[in-house]
């Protein structure tokens, strides 16, 4: 069994996961294997929550099976997560290919896993800056792959395309790098990356291609500043303004509280701890709603005003 870098982690793996670095010190913390059959027996099963695509199709259903975890992707693989997450059991469809299957660990199961944890999890993008960490959320399709892609080329080391762990510190959260992977839409490949840098396909279902962003892992960053990525209003159309307003606790928690990755929405205990720390956030680290006009000749624009808005909480904090 390999041993692969993500997150603090180590993952002991029965597949290659070419997206991580490969760890030889440490011993694994969570262990992934892959059965070529399923369980001659299934206990009964107890449904907590189904999550839909957006044509109302069911893609992703989780389910109590004892005292685990049954993560179904329909018609494609079931995983099975202990309950403290650390022993991760998939069984997978016979046509799933090798790229799916390791997207679906890396990119949808593990986010879920660590929620079981002390700790914050967010459905964000992230990047480090001399400033601290800049967080971006936003429902899927707002942008935060490509601004974020956008600040990475421009010499600020990528935390996390798609899911930030925070840890609570004496002051504040600090965010901790995922592994260096960035996600993108073929239209706008060619705005955010060099030229022959090679991409890889992700999964079955999706045109994105990955962007394997192989490096120096960046280290814990301090969270400096979490942006909400909103739609542009539909009477500002042609509008290239870029808008920054600080949110209230209240507001960035409300906000938030919609990116907020979980496992199991019934379990009145992770949920109590992530609700706690999720206002903890909100009240300690400066969030605000982000508007821009989705044209990729507006990044510098909108990296600029980003920067801008970040540059006095810095000195403040100091």
């Amino acid at each position: 069994m390999k041993r692969f870098r993500i997150y603090d982690f180590v993952l002991g793996s029965s597949i290659e996961l070419p997206e991580l670095i490969e760890e030889d010190i440490r011993m694994p913390s969570h262990v992934f294997t892959v059965a070529s059959s399923p369980p001659d027996r299934m206990p009964p099963l107890h449904w907590v929550r189904h999550v839909n695509r957006a044509d109302g199709t069911v893609w992703l259903s989780v389910a109590r099976v004892g005292k685990d975890h049954l993560l179904r992707f329909e018609s494609v693989a079931d995983f099975v997560v202990s309950q403290d997450g650390r022993n991760i059991r998939c069984t997978p469809v016979a046509t799933t290919a090798a790229e799916t299957l390791r997207h679906l660990l890396l990119d949808q199961v593990m986010p879920l896993v660590l929620s079981l944890g002390p700790q914050l999890v967010l459905h964000a993008s992230a990047l480090a800056t001399a400033d601290g960490a800049l967080a971006f959320v936003g429902e899927s399709g707002r942008g935060k792959s490509t601004l974020v892609a956008s600040f990475a080329a421009h010499n600020m080391p990528l935390l996390t395309d798609d899911c930030l762990l925070l840890r609570p510190a004496p002051v504040g959260f600090l965010a901790v790098p995922s592994y260096p992977s960035l996600r993108l839409w073929r239209d706008v490949v060619a705005d955010v990356v060099e030229p022959g840098v090679p991409l890889f396909p992700i999964a079955g279902y999706t045109d994105k291609l990955r962007l394997n962003a192989r490096g120096k892992q960046p280290a814990v960053t301090p969270l400096r500043a979490v942006f909400v990525l909103a739609p542009q209003p539909t009477d500002r159309s042609g509008d290239d303004t870029v808008s920054i307003t600080p949110l209230s606790p209240r507001t960035a928690f409300s906000e938030l509280l919609t990116h907020l990755h979980r496992l199991d929405t019934d379990d009145r205990d992770t949920t109590a701890v992530g609700f706690d720390l999720l206002g903890h956030l909100a009240t300690v680290v400066p969030v605000h709603r982000l508007t821009f006009a989705h044209d990729l000749s507006q990044l510098p624009t909108v990296r600029a005003a980003v920067l801008s808005t970040v540059a006095p909480l810095a000195r403040a904090a100091c």
